[in-house]
């Protein structure tokens, strides 16, 4: 879908089916990045027309390309990787930002999706989004873009760890843990909205903003 929503094109003519692919030679898989991608993605065709544009935490965008401004790659990064931003000197910058930059929310995010760990995982889920917030104002602020598109994960996550306390028909429902986790969705929605609002606040009213998702949940 994240292919989809770059390129224009379905499945069929951009070549991206699944998070993985089989082996030429075999039955192992490996794991898909932007390599596998076939087509224009949109930054590609905004640069051809002398744009300048700022890609952040876009799924399946490792390795980055050499784009005019910056690009920060996303989900699908491996995770020894140093090597996930251009122009390459962005890394340490970031770091002088936000501290140690993570492509990811930590293993330890997806704790609660097995259950106890709920705690844990806002803390962690509201560090993460701050720093990517502060890490995009900055960019924002430093580099010149006449195209930005940042991509914050957590509505995702958080959904799958808490829908069912949000929802009483969920069969692994506990009113208990509705008690205290049943807003945990909403909220966070609520302090996206806000953050947004600070990166509007800063692009100007003179540009145009698009909300996008590339599914829903339930």
């Amino acid at each position: 879908a994240w292919s989809s929503i770059i390129t224009g094109k379905n499945p069929g003519k951009h070549g991206v089916f699944d998070f993985m692919v089989r082996e030429s030679d075999g039955y192992g898989l490996l794991p898909i990045n932007s390599t596998f991608r076939q087509g224009n993605e949109v930054w590609d065709i905004m640069v051809g027309h002398g744009k300048r544009v700022g890609i952040i935490n876009v799924p399946f965008t490792y390795p980055p390309k050499k784009v005019e401004s910056f690009m920060v790659s996303g989900m699908m990064t491996p995770r020894e990787a140093r090597d996930f931003a251009y122009p390459p000197t962005l890394m340490k910058e970031l770091e002088g930002v936000v501290g140690k930059y993570e492509v990811h929310l930590s293993e330890g995010a997806l704790e609660p999706f097995r259950g106890g760990f709920e705690d844990e995982f806002l803390e962690r889920i509201y560090k993460d989004t701050d720093a990517l917030a502060e890490a995009t104002l900055h960019l924002m602020d430093r580099y010149e873009w006449n195209f930005l598109m940042v991509v914050f994960m957590g509505t995702d996550m958080i959904q799958h760890a808490f829908w069912n306390h949000m929802d009483s028909s969920h069969p692994l429902h506990d009113s208990e843990g509705a008690k205290k986790y049943g807003n945990a969705i909403l909220q966070y929605y609520e302090h996206i909205d806000m953050v947004l609002g600070k990166m509007m606040e800063k692009a100007g009213e003179d540009v145009t903003t698009i909300i996008v998702s590339d599914h829903g949940a339930g």
